[in-house]
């Protein structure tokens, strides 16, 4: 702007009106408009200052809010998720279905420590107000009950049998049996030990739009303790208080994400070099807006992603949570005696498990991370969750004697719901940026100008010419103005140029 400029905008000048007027006449407010195709050059240093400043504003306002903030460049596109649970009872670090030499223990805890339990004693009653039952020991093959799909698990916390008589021997054809229901109610029972039995999720997403497809451990994973998906603030914890009907305010203090790492000591050579690369993925979905915006203040990466690391372990074939842990991140104490004299571990509950994926994150700029999934546990507003089935899970089995048991279970529903959003690099999204950028740039340049003009700030040396009427518009149009930005030139320049035209007409008459 220190040189000439060329208006792409017309530019407007009235005479003899407040500045106010002048300034709507920008917008064809007021009166008629005539476009002026002017050559503007800023001999003023002030003013060329000020037009830099501003331009320099405008400009970065757009790049921050469209490459930092809302990531204009990308194409964005929806994704699908695959998943699939498992649940294993407790072990010392091994898997039941492995073979190995002296096979795989179990490690449950003794039903003498489990407060839950009769047979706990006088011991495990001490101070709290807890429901009891005979506890029984199941493993992860006697809990696979109908309800064990894909998406969605039941993790049972006891068990009551009922018997039926169905003795249909004395029914005529035609009949219904048994014409009247008569379940007589049996032994009730606990599942010992439910807390340390482990929930493996192993998921993936699949978008064919970009063309992308990764599973859980090539992907960065986050636990998001108080929110949604990416979302992460005040207002989606007062969203999760609504539905748990808890308070997490201790959980939610410092608003920030828990990192899944992957163990080191079960890496490979060629994941081992890729811990600094996603060390410094971590640490940007991690890091607060200031320190993406400026990442020369950002901490140590390797620090930061190591920070509140979430108690869950990735393995190659999914990552693996405790039940407890699964309990305390929706705020569920199975123990705790209602108004009704029940309990979640008697009744049951649904817990959702929200999975979202991502590739980008709004407050940073663009870089070149893996992909991410945000793990978001919340419980559904349901009263209880049960199974009914017949003994042994089978179909219909009644014994000779006309007897048929069945088995009410109750316990924790899980759900796993998938969702994403992950966006490609475009180059339409780009050249409409740029054109943007040239809008942008072609109505200020037209406002700041149209400004100058009509404030009174292009007073100088411009012209001789009588001032035009007020009201009128200055048809001067192929001038070059001069911004001085004052008057102390304005009376040397005119009796400078009327010395010069007398000396040329002089010239002419001889």
């Amino acid at each position: 702007m220190t040189g000439g400029l060329s208006l792409p905008c017309p530019i407007y000048k009235y005479k003899g009106k407040n500045w106010y007027e002048n300034f709507g006449v920008c917008f064809g407010s007021s009166g008629f408009t005539v476009a002026r195709h002017v050559h503007i050059q800023l001999k003023s240093n002030w003013i060329t200052w000020l037009a830099w400043v501003m331009k320099f504003t405008c400009m970065a306002l757009f790049i921050i809010h469209e490459f930092y903030m809302e990531k204009g460049y990308l194409q964005f596109a929806h994704t699908q998720g695959i998943s699939r649970m498992q649940l294993q009872h407790p072990t010392k670090s091994c898997n039941p279905l492995t073979q190995q030499k002296g096979g795989c223990a179990t490690d449950f805890t003794n039903v003498e420590d489990l407060s839950y339990c009769t047979q706990s004693g006088e011991a495990g009653k001490k101070g709290k107000n807890i429901k009891q039952e005979k506890c029984e020991y199941f493993d992860e093959f006697d809990v696979q009950l109908p309800g064990y799909q894909m998406r969605q698990l039941m993790i049972p916390t006891r068990r009551t049998k009922y018997v039926q008589d169905v003795d249909c021997s004395k029914s005529e054809e035609g009949e219904p049996c048994p014409r009247n229901d008569h379940l007589k109610q049996g032994e009730t029972v606990y599942v010992a030990d439910v807390e340390d039995f482990t929930l493996l999720i192993d998921h993936s997403f699949v978008n064919d739009e970009i063309g992308a497809e990764m599973n859980a451990w090539e992907m960065l994973g986050f636990v998001n303790p108080c929110g949604f998906g990416m979302e992460l603030g005040a207002d989606v914890k007062e969203k999760m208080e609504a539905v748990m009907g808890e308070k997490k305010e201790e959980k939610c203090e410092e608003q920030q994400y828990m990192p899944v790492h992957r163990p080191i000591e079960s890496l490979n050579h060629e994941e081992k070099e890729e811990l600094d690369k996603r060390e410094v993925g971590f640490a940007m979905w991690m890091s607060p807006w200031l320190h993406t915006f400026l990442p020369f203040m950002a901490p140590d990466p390797k620090k930061l992603a190591m920070h509140h690391p979430a108690p869950i372990k990735k393995i190659k074939n999914g990552d693996v949570i405790k039940v407890k842990d699964l309990l305390e991140f929706t705020d569920i104490d199975l123990d705790r005696i209602d108004q009704n004299g029940g309990s979640d571990r008697s009744e049951g509950k649904v817990i959702i498990i929200d999975i979202h994926y991502t590739n980008w994150k709004e407050n940073s700029w663009p870089n070149k991370v893996d992909p991410a999934y945000f793990y978001s546990f919340s419980v559904a507003p349901a009263d209880e969750f049960k199974l009914m089935l017949n003994s042994a899970a089978k179909l219909a089995d009644i014994d000779h004697n006309g007897k048929r048991v069945i088995y009410d279970y109750h316990g924790i529903f899980v759900v796993i719901k998938q969702s994403g959003m992950m966006g490609v690099l475009s180059y339409k999204h780009l050249f409409l940026l740029f054109l943007g950028v040239i809008f942008i740039e072609s109505v200020y340049r037209s406002i700041f100008l149209c400004v100058i003009l009509n404030c009174d700030l292009d007073k100088g040396n411009y012209h001789k010419a009588k001032a035009p009427r007020d009201g009128e518009v200055d048809d001067l149009v192929t001038k070059e103005f001069h911004l001085e930005g004052g008057y102390h030139k304005k009376k040397e320049a005119e009796e400078e140029d009327g010395s010069r035209m007398g000396v040329e007409n002089r010239s002419l008459l001889a």
